[in-house]
């Protein structure tokens, strides 16, 4: 067994180092940045290190090298300890009206601040940011370390109603101005949160902010890099390749598969792991290589508060390219106009993959996040239609052990309650593209377009002990229909779609034709095994 615990769930540095939890050491980059007396931003998805990441500064600032025995800190930190004020605007939250979101955020800074030496009993209320700024501009000769975690996890709670986001945003903008009318008052400046929100005053108004989300030297600063992964997990990759009865070797290059991809820097050649995902998988390798990103982070506030407004792109290009210019990545966005594939970056959804002079062009990092893509699109398709949708949650089942009618009269449930306005069929491309995405989203592993010696398949599902191959066909009339049910079992037939799997799994083909004109599969058959 491991010899060391893994630092999962936990963002506390102090507590990961008493407790000799693994802490994959990125104290070069801490300090490369903490010896500067400027004020930064980073923006990165949920669940990949920035709380643990300003845990470590805070450590650093107060306790100087204290907890730093064995990392690349102690022989490079050289500077005083300072006083510093550690806020999380994760807590502020829940509000019902602005004054109670005014008296949280007073509670909150007053907390972070009080320790320092700010008294606030008396200043609640109207006056409470003119004190704030008067006492730290008092501060001059003794500046203090001021660390804030998720600026913008207030904003995204109300984002879908404009009064209120309107509301927090102006008293939080009162904070962030105070913060640049004392600006000498502070050593040092970090702020982290996932969407650049813009009237915030945090852009706006602090000028000297420096914005951290794309430079190169600090594209590793969060994620798991698969030097250091090798480096500070061998046990536990050790234990999971024996589990997983695969070498080492085979195991790095799932894990990579499932979980590595991510990019943040705008050269695009540095890429890092999702650190949730692999603690997870390592923590419980039986599990097999689960979806734990999204499940815990990868479902962030701000993008599921956009869909209730907002529909995603169609589904029919969910694993297309796309492109987008560097100025609308670094730009702060108003809620009402915001890009989606900037807020998809944001969020973790897509990242960079290459650049040709300002554009960037935009993948899916790695297999989960493709799959949780779906899941989103998925559930879009679906909207507004719960009956549905669980129902269709039963696929995997029937599709390992039914028979083609049966799985048919599903697809066509599912397709029934597809919004033909805003997502309409109307070609093989199409049909196919959407199936596809149902069939992800309920979890099913699908692959379009396989080819082989002798042609390429329409749509591949396997599922349990089973792989499915279909052939899709799209007619605009019945009429059309038993024709092109015949060719697409021609095909199957003189093609062998499927056959040049390696899977030991049972291969069943069957073609579903389309009407448009009727919006189903209204001919289907199943190609008998042999």
């Amino acid at each position: 067994m491991p010899s060391q615990p893994l630092p999962l769930g936990r963002s506390d540095f102090a507590t990961l180092r008493t407790r000799g939890a693994v802490y994959v050491d990125k104290t070069h980059l801490v300090c490369r940045l903490a010896e500067k007396d400027y004020q930064f931003f980073l923006s990165r998805p949920h669940r990949f290190g920035k709380s643990l990441l300003l845990s470590t500064f805070a450590s650093l600032f107060r306790d100087g090298l204290k907890h730093f025995h064995g990392l690349a800190a102690e022989s490079i930190w050289q500077d005083r300890t300072y006083p510093v004020v550690h806020l999380d605007f994760s807590i502020l939250k829940s509000y019902r009206s602005h004054e109670e979101f005014t008296r949280q955020l007073q509670l909150h800074l007053a907390g972070g601040f009080g320790p320092c030496g700010f008294n606030a009993e008396e200043v609640f209320g109207d006056g409470f940011m003119f004190a704030l700024r008067n006492w730290l501009l008092e501060l001059a000769d003794a500046p203090i370390v001021l660390l804030i975690d998720e600026y913008d996890a207030p904003l995204t709670s109300c984002i879908n109603r404009p009064e209120a986001f309107d509301d927090v945003k102006s008293i939080l903008s009162q904070f962030y101005g105070v913060i640049k009318s004392a600006d000498r008052a502070f050593r040092f400046v970090f702020i982290t949160g996932i969407t650049k929100f813009q009237g915030t005053t945090i852009f706006s108004e602090l000028n000297n902010l420096q914005d951290l989300t794309l430079c190169k030297e600090y594209g590793e600063l969060v994620g798991y890099t698969e030097d250091e992964i090798r480096r500070y997990f061998p046990d536990y990759i050790k234990r999971c390749a024996s589990v997983m009865r695969c070498s080492e070797e085979e195991l790095l290059k799932e894990l990579k598969t499932n979980y590595d991809g991510y990019c943040f820097e705008e050269t695009c050649t540095k890429h890092v792991f999702a650190p949730w995902s692999v603690l997870n998988f390592f923590e419980d390798p039986q599990r097999g290589f689960a979806h734990y990103w999204y499940l815990s982070g990868g479902q962030p506030a701000v993008l599921l508060s956009y869909l209730t407004s907002h529909t995603l792109s169609n589904p029919q290009y969910y694993d297309q390219p796309k492109a987008i210019s560097i100025e609308s990545l670094l730009s702060s966005q108003s809620y009402e106009f915001m890009e989606e594939d900037a807020l998809l970056v944001q969020t973790g959804y897509l990242t960079l993959k290459s650049r040709d002079g300002n554009i960037f062009k935009l993948r899916h990092p790695n297999k989960e996040v493709a799959t949780a893509m779906a899941i989103l699109y998925s559930d879009e398709l679906l909207r507004n239609t719960p009956v549905t949708r669980l129902k269709f949650a039963k696929l995997p089942h029937i599709i390992e052990r039914g028979r083609i009618e049966e799985i048919a009269e599903l697809f066509n449930l599912a397709f029934a309650s597809i919004d033909y306005n805003r997502y309409p069929i109307r070609d093989e491309a199409s049909c196919r593209a959407y199936l596809h995405v149902l069939l992800l989203g309920a979890a099913l592993l699908t692959r379009v377009e396989m080819h082989s010696a002798l042609g390429r398949s329409d749509l591949e599902a396997d599922v349990g002990s089973v792989q499915w191959v279909f052939e899709i066909k799209f007619v605009a009339h019945e009429a059309q229909a038993p024709l092109a049910l015949e060719e697409a079992l021609r095909q199957m037939e003189s093609r062998r779609y499927g056959s040049n799997s390696l899977s030991e799994r049972l291969i069943r083909r069957a073609a579903l034709v389309f009407n448009g004109e009727e919006r189903r599969f209204t001919l289907y058959e199943e190609q008998p095994s042999g």
